[in-house]
């Protein structure tokens, strides 16, 4: 892990497309939940079924194995 503060200028300012915000969005009464990975440039957004439990494990996990789907270039930080 990386402090926010020490992301490149890049992602700040949004110029440069690969940096990704990430959210956990909880169903009614917590039983389901989704994750959320939107691009900060051009807010194309990725959504992945979190099917067993949200311990922060799994979700690094699935993040992870979400991230690989995309080029490399567009892999720069999720925050």
């Amino acid at each position: 892990m990386v402090s926010i503060s020490e992301r490149p200028k890049e992602a700040e300012d949004r110029a440069v497309p690969g940096f990704w915000a990430g959210d956990l969005i909880l169903g009614k009464a917590c039983r389901s939940q989704i994750l959320t990975l939107v691009e900060r440039s051009t807010r194309f957004v990725m959504l992945q079924r979190v099917p067993h439990g949200r311990s922060a494990d799994r979700i690094a996990c699935l993040l992870a194995e979400k991230m690989m789907t995309l080029p490399k270039f567009l892999r720069g930080s999720v925050t």
